[in-house]
């Protein structure tokens, strides 16, 4: 029987010392180095982490090779602003009152030289644990701010451009620097400009948390909550933070036609908005009767298939000037 090697984290609290995690770990063969062993160990303690608290996996040797595919793939990412690598697709946001575009969310792509394009869910994570967010993040609301006031300077709309900004990059402290920096580069006004943040983001509600919105709103700058409906918690931010818009999450949207209880959660969403005052935005539109169900609802935007895919900036322009 081959041997396998198991990490079970324990998270402990003390007031004195604070948290703390203890590796358990199965002893391999007696041919496994010690500098294997270990390594093991800290590949299958960290999908143990992934599960969750309290967990524990057992190393095997298809996490080796996955581990072995991150590590050239964060190797790639580090490279992948000098070399021009990324891209930002934008997905239209269209006024549901006239059917006119009114803005754009931005949404990154990695255009690897191997392995064709690569989307955020294959390398969002990666680029957090690994620290690159931070200037791929920089680099996201730097080239999104500059495309939309292309867009403005063409003549092509009064438009706003939306960039969803990570817990990750919030923590760091430094994110109202790098969007003054992007606003006064691209000569954008801060108005145009709406950060999406979800609930991941939104449960740290610190001081500091606060304070740096409060930073940002001074600029002029405009929040939304992400994916809103399917955090236990969303509702309690609205008292909280100083928001302008809601994304009612595609889960809810996609057979709102056919599903009466899709349908009360978004009139429940739309009450909501109502009360405090904020416009909403329905994703994942794909047909024409969820768009009419919406326009019954008082929905004030939305964004979907049904109008367009999120598409390249030279394509965007295009839909601009039809």
């Amino acid at each position: 029987m081959r041997n396998q090697i198991v990490v079970k984290t324990v998270p402990m609290k003390s007031e004195k010392y604070g948290d703390y995690e203890i590796q358990l770990v199965k002893p391999a063969a007696a041919t496994v180095t010690l500098c294997t062993f270990t390594s093991n160990a800290d590949i299958a303690m960290y999908h143990a982490k992934d599960l969750g608290r309290n967990s524990f996996h057992f190393y095997n040797e298809a996490m080796a090779d996955n581990a072995e595919k991150n590590i050239r793939l964060v190797s790639d990412l580090r490279q992948a602003i000098d070399k021009e690598q990324f891209e930002l697709h934008y997905q239209p946001k269209i006024n549901l009152a006239d059917g006119s575009i009114i803005g754009a969310e931005a949404l990154i792509r990695w255009r690897h030289p191997e392995n064709g394009m690569i989307y955020p869910l294959d390398f969002i994570s990666l680029a957090e644990s690994s620290g690159i967010i931070f200037d791929m993040g920089e680099w996201v609301i730097q080239q999104a701010c500059k495309d939309c006031q292309s867009w403005i300077d063409m003549g092509l709309g009064d438009l706003t451009v939306a960039v969803n900004v990570s817990a990750i990059q919030f923590k760091r402290g430094n994110i109202s620097s790098v969007i003054h920096n992007a606003l006064s580069s691209s000569h954008m006004a801060a108005s145009r400009l709406e950060l999406e943040l979800t609930e991941s983001t939104l449960i740290d509600d610190s001081e500091k948390f606060r304070a740096v919105l409060s930073n940002l709103r001074s600029y002029g700058a405009m929040f939304s909550i992400d994916d809103f409906g399917i955090g236990y918690s969303s509702m309690i931010y609205l008292k909280r933070l100083p928001f302008d818009h809601l994304k009612i999450d595609r889960e809810f949207i996609r057979n709102i036609h056919r599903d009466p209880d899709s349908r009360g959660v978004v009139e429940a969403i739309m009450a909501v908005s109502k009360q405090y005052g904020l416009q909403v935005t329905a994703e994942g539109v794909e047909n024409r009767e969820a768009l009419e169900i919406l326009k019954e609802l008082g929905c004030h935007f939305y964004q979907g298939a049904h109008f367009s895919m999120p598409v390249p900036c030279d394509r965007f322009t295009k839909l601009l000037a039809a």
